[in-house]
């Protein structure tokens, strides 16, 4: 399996996190990172939402219509969206939708944890929480390694992935930073002698205490 960090910081900045799994497999997409993946174009065939807030599912208008656009509005998609009943009620009203549908592309779902799989990938769902019970946020866990937080309250420990990335609480808006998103400090006592196997993310400031996924970054795991 391999992980590339397309964006690695906060709600407000022009690299929202975001991740490429084995070349093909999107998870999270806002506009920027839409944009990004327009600039290179780059295709995938999977993309996974974590929840609803924009830098997270806010750039999937942009790629679907790039998608569509290219095979003129008339080419079968190759394309699935894995989302949970939130994400799906937000994509139902998007313009595209309706082209997206018609043209074949499929959605995914995701109401329980049960584990499921994207061609040779195993995913685990969890079911979680961001903005102080607010919103239901999906993290994952891929092939039982790689833990992805995504957007949680609280720091989210997994004794048994051999890599987490974590999402911690600076968003560039200090008003918010230790109110949305655990903080360095709280991932990093979380995790204890472990920490060296997590990657803090998510965040607009140097990290102090753990490691920091850099875009670009290629993980093999």
């Amino acid at each position: 399996m391999t992980i590339e960090i397309l964006g690695n910081e906060g709600a407000f900045s022009d690299s929202n996190t975001s991740y490429l799994i084995n070349k093909n497999i999107l998870l999270d997409l806002s506009d920027s990172i839409a944009k990004k993946l327009i600039k290179e174009k780059t295709a995938v065939n999977h993309i996974l939402i974590s929840h609803k807030h924009s830098d997270h599912i806010g750039g999937l208008e942009t790629l679907l219509f790039y998608y569509m656009a290219i095979g003129n509005f008339e080419k079968e998609l190759d394309l699935t969206l894995y989302v949970n009943k939130d994400c799906l009620d937000l994509i139902e009203c998007l313009d595209s939708y309706r082209h997206f549908i018609r043209l074949n592309g499929s959605v995914v779902i995701i109401n329980t944890t049960d584990v499921f799989y994207i061609e040779d990938l195993k995913v685990q769902p969890l079911f979680t929480t961001h903005c102080r019970g607010e919103i239901e946020n999906l993290s994952f866990k891929f092939d039982d390694k790689v833990l992805v937080t995504c957007d949680v309250d609280s720091p989210l420990v997994d004794i048994e992935a051999e890599l987490v990335f974590h999402d911690v609480g600076w968003t560039g808006l200090p008003i918010l930073s230790s109110k949305v998103h655990p903080t360095e400090e709280e991932v990093w006592k979380a995790y204890g002698e472990d920490s060296n196997r997590v990657y803090g993310i998510h965040s607009s400031a140097k990290l102090k205490l753990l490691r920091k996924a850099e875009v670009g970054e290629v993980f093999n795991v």
